[in-house]
């Protein structure tokens, strides 16, 4: 029988709720022994019997262990329910304290929790565990078995209310140095800015002068840099390094700068120049030039190039003068950057593809595209 000691009885969506605080060590050995066994609502993870397996972990899992690792974890409130046929009893002492009995079975993360479990059962298998074991974790035990009510609340608790965007999170608060780096650059370059980058979505209106919101100038940033800097003077010359190159990019792209609504508009679904997957090609292009070491910025202006359409395009003839980042250059279908779409009224448009490959191909694009200089 194990039991649990202050037991509070709290309100929670229409149910009576226990609430108590168990030390992480406690937690860790009711995962080996069974008492609480974690549910697979995402496929990020699962169990073959006795053995753990992780499939596609979520990278929130690894953070969350690894912050564990270091006891600065925030978990907030783990909440479980019981496992079929669990019997416990509430016991309130002389003192007043509420303790919990569990009589028999265990319980469950049929609600919520699976994620921050796996964490933690991650945390305590690693080879060097830092965790410390005494650190007391909340937990809102739902006096439930698996059924309608778990399920209603499951539902709520992962489908009622979002989470605030990327870029929200970001521009709040940098957790790793590139998005810090992502930070001073933003502030640093006067062709960005607050004005010129959406800090509260992570897209930007139609009706917005805003050149690309933080969330996706951040994330290029950080699929792109292959070395991350160290310490704070080595993101500060990092983020100085992308100021000058950004400086350099505006000379032969304006449109990567200040520009009117009309303007920004005018180069939406046409120019290559301010999307979000030529972001990734932009820092994969500093990135190169980093490691070379070089501060040669001058290369740049071949992203500017013109060429002949060699066959008629969407927008252009044959023959016709137009930007190497126009919607119309052939290259950006061939390398699957964007594809052809027929929309509702029969019209075929161009449509831009954002896939871990078409980033890649970006780069790539853009990298041959300097080195013919």
């Amino acid at each position: 029988m194990r039991s649990f000691r202050n037991i509070q009885i709290v309100d929670d969506g229409g149910h009576e709720a226990l609430q108590v605080a168990i030390a992480v060590d406690d937690i860790v050995n009711m995962i080996n022994t069974r008492e609480i066994v974690i549910g697979n609502p995402r496929p990020d993870h699962d169990r073959v019997g006795t053995k753990l397996r992780y499939r596609k972990t979520a990278q929130r899992v690894k953070d969350w262990a690894d912050d564990l690792l270091r006891n600065e974890a925030v978990l907030g409130n783990l909440t479980w329910n019981l496992q079929d046929g669990s019997t416990y009893e509430l016991e309130e002492r002389d003192t007043g304290e509420l303790r919990l009995h569990l009589l028999s079975g265990g319980f469950a993360t049929d609600i919520d929790s699976a994620s921050r479990m796996r964490a933690i059962e991650m945390a305590s298998k690693a080879a060097l565990m830092t965790m410390d074991p005494t650190t007391r974790i909340s937990v809102r035990i739902f006096p439930f078995e698996q059924g309608k009510e778990t399920e209603k609340l499951f539902y709520i608790y992962n489908q009622v209310g979002e989470k605030v965007s990327n870029t929200v999170a970001k521009s709040t608060y940098q957790k790793t140095p590139l998005q810090r780096v992502a930070r001073q650059l933003v502030l640093s370059s006067p062709h960005l800015g607050m004005d010129n980058v959406e800090q509260k979505f992570d897209v930007v209106s139609k009706n917005s002068t805003k050149l690309v919101s933080f969330g996706t100038l951040s994330g290029a940033l950080e699929s792109s840099w292959t070395v991350e800097p160290f310490d704070e003077k080595e993101e500060a010359e990092v983020a100085q390094y992308l100021v000058d190159f950004w400086n350099a990019l505006v000379t032969y792209l304006p449109d990567l700068g200040r520009v009117s609504l009309a303007r920004r508009q005018a180069t939406r679904g046409r120019s290559m120049v301010a999307t979000a997957v030529a972001m990734h090609g932009y820092f994969a292009v500093a990135d190169k030039l980093h490691r070379e070491g070089s501060t040669d910025f001058t290369v740049l202006e071949a992203l500017r190039d013109k060429m002949v359409m060699p066959v008629d395009g969407l927008a252009h003839k044959q023959g016709e003068l137009i930007d190497w980042l126009d919607y119309d250059n052939p290259e950006w279908l061939r390398r699957g950057v964007l594809v052809q779409a027929t929309d509702k009224k029969g019209v075929v448009k161009h449509t831009l593809r954002m896939s871990f490959q078409t980033r890649k191909s970006m780069g790539d694009a853009m990298i041959e595209k300097i080195n013919e200089l």
